[in-house]
């Protein structure tokens, strides 16, 4: 069937974190340092921190690791700029598919920030926007922490002891995006909007995202459906955001799909997709927009398998295990068409969205002629 080639969920992303990729993370490192002997390796160090954002871009995932690799072995540092660069390194680890180091780098920055004092704030201002910028690293960690746990299949509830404070930290993927969710709640309940970074929305819905799936694997299929529908609703209302929507629809409606929910999945999966007022229109009897729907239909069977056509002949057929990540950058839109020769389209598989196309709109159609039958019957009063 179609949805033998659909995943449980769209996850195994790394998921975005621009604020890796701003001139003001390596300028604030590059010019903290004073000696002339330190000062050529700071101009190194930015140099770095531009080359990993340039291949980064380029999607040149082994300048990208070599750039931050080398970077960390520099060993300078200042305030909270090793745990930046270690979450950066994280980032280009998991590009390289190298989930295990990684797993065992976010764990360290975890334990580490989590022992820091700075993550509660004394009262004054600046100790405020220091918390604040921790709290960030740290959902950037825990993010990344399970991106590792998605990818090598790891769902196991591991704790670290900590003797010297005599408290235990999970590092199992409900527990990571639940302190993220407790750190993006602190973040948004301060009074300073000035201190709330400009990606405080973006990463909001990321966590959202990352903690429906995380909650969907351990069993909590009520929870993950109200952190799918949270995340929607995050997209819907702030349009600067819009390009994250297509994930947390997809996983949303192909929820509802799986509970048997599909009157109600295949609206929201249409809606994302543009194609619901067509079909609300087609069940009212409008019978070009009952035949547009059919069109869409077979448009979309025809593209998911010409798609899967040029996939097993190129021998592309696994593309999840070759990219793993969704673009940080928002790409730029015209139209909302997919392109057979991506891979992803905003973070998901294209495969995935073409094989929920097909189910979805093969729904649709067999839906929106019956109603539409309904309505003939009622307002002509005869047998259609």
């Amino acid at each position: 069937t179609d949805t033998d080639s659909i995943d449980s969920a769209s996850g195994r992303h790394v998921m975005p974190t621009s604020m890796l990729l701003s001139a003001d993370s390596y300028e604030k490192e590059a010019l903290c340092y004073e000696s002339d002997v330190v000062m050529k390796k700071s101009v190194k160090c930015k140099l770095l921190w531009m080359l990993f954002h340039a291949s980064s871009l380029a999607k040149d995932w082994a300048t990208c690791l070599d750039s931050m690799e080398e970077l960390n072995e520099m060993g300078l540092s200042y305030g909270n700029a090793s745990f930046h660069r270690d979450i950066a390194l994280v980032f280009a680890l998991l590009q390289c598919r190298r989930a295990s180091t990684a797993h065992d780098i976010t764990t360290k920055i975890i334990r580490k920030m989590m022992s820091l004092a700075v993550l509660t704030p004394i009262g004054n201002e600046a100790s405020q926007y220091e918390s604040i910028s921790m709290r960030i690293l740290l959902i950037l960690a825990d993010l990344y922490n399970v991106d590792t746990c998605l990818i090598r299949d790891d769902f196991s509830k591991n704790k670290y002891y900590d003797a010297t404070s005599s408290t235990s930290i999970s590092f199992s993927p409900c527990e990571c995006t639940k302190r993220a969710v407790e750190n993006i709640d602190f973040i948004s309940s301060s009074n300073n909007d000035m201190m709330k970074p400009p990606t405080i929305n973006e990463l909001r819905v990321t966590v959202l995202n990352d903690r429906g799936i995380a909650l969907l694997m351990s069993g909590d299929s009520i929870g993950a459906l109200g952190c799918f529908r949270d995340a929607v609703a995050m997209t819907a209302s702030n349009p600067s955001i819009s390009w994250l929507a297509l994930p947390a629809y997809f996983n949303l409606s192909l929820l509802l799909l799986r509970d048997g929910r599909i009157e109600e999945s295949c609206k929201s999966w249409l809606g994302a997709r543009g194609h619901l007022p067509t079909l609300e229109s087609a069940m009212q009897g409008n019978n070009l927009d009952l035949q547009k729907l059919r069109d869409i239909r077979l448009l979309a069977i025809n593209r998911h398998g010409l798609l899967m056509a040029r996939r097993n002949f190129s021998g592309d057929g696994m593309v999840l295990e070759q990219e793993n990540v969704m673009e940080w950058v928002p790409p730029n839109l015209v139209g909302d068409e997919l392109n057979e020769d991506d891979n992803h389209h905003y973070g998901v598989d294209v495969s995935q969205i073409t094989a929920l196309d097909v189910v979805l709109l093969r729904f649709a159609v067999s839906y929106a002629e019956k109603k539409a039958a309904r309505v003939f019957r009622r307002n002509g009063g005869g047998v259609f």
